[in-house]
């Protein structure tokens, strides 16, 4: 994230949400790779179900999405998934001058405009790499690497989900239902993996590049 603050500066962390994407996150600022970010906020609405001895003590640990808003944290993580409250708590970050990340290609897709105008407004940033491609820097791909160039057409497999499903269906003459309950147990597929059979993640994931590509906004 770009700011006109010195790198040195420690910046302090909130996560909103703790499942594997949350805790993959918050390993990640414990390790101490990262001394410039301190993790001091985590929200989730179970948080005895979820305490790990992982996390330093001084970590706080809450079932208030307010205490991790309204402190003073300086990037808002935003992974709880879902249009609703998602999209509300992410304005209300940016709004009180947070920068945000986030990995809700849903919330993204649907309203990744309007957020974008809340930051130019609020000069603060909005970070949604995670949305499409997991670990492959696709967003920023296109969004440094095009340049003077006009993006044409995107080609891919947008869906790993059902990338695995349609393969196993081929090469082991599976069934769908089997192939699901297979990506399932290996960790590939959602409890509910409709949002992946339903064809609503790639959407999601189309609508992001595309407006990344065509440069909107």
């Amino acid at each position: 994230m770009s700011s006109d603050k010195g790198q040195t500066e420690v910046r302090r962390v909130g996560i909103a949400g703790f499942g594997t994407v949350g805790q993959s996150v918050a390993r990640l600022l414990c390790s101490g790779r990262y001394p410039n970010l301190l993790l001091t906020h985590i929200y989730n609405r179970n948080i005895q179900a979820k305490k790990v001895d992982w996390v330093p003590r001084r970590v706080v640990w809450t079932d208030r999405v307010e205490d991790v808003l309204d402190i003073g944290v300086d990037i808002f993580v935003e992974l709880i998934g879902g249009l609703s409250p998602a999209k509300e708590w992410i304005e209300a970050a940016i709004i009180g001058g947070k920068s945000v990340v986030t990995a809700n290609k849903q919330v993204i897709a649907k309203h990744g405009a309007e957020l974008c105008t809340l930051v130019r407004q609020g000069g603060t940033a909005l970070g949604f790499e995670a949305a499409v491609g997991g670990g492959i820097p696709m967003v920023r791909g296109i969004q440094q690497g095009l340049g003077s160039d006009h993006l044409i057409e995107l080609v891919g497999v947008l869906n790993g989900t059902c990338n695995f499903i349609f393969d196993r269906m081929e090469s082991a003459a599976v069934t769908m239902e089997e192939a699901v309950q297979e990506a399932q147990a290996l960790g590939y597929a959602e409890a509910d993996p409709s949002d992946d059979l339903d064809g609503l993640d790639a959407q999601a994931k189309i609508a992001i590049l595309s407006a990344v590509g065509l440069r909107r906004p």
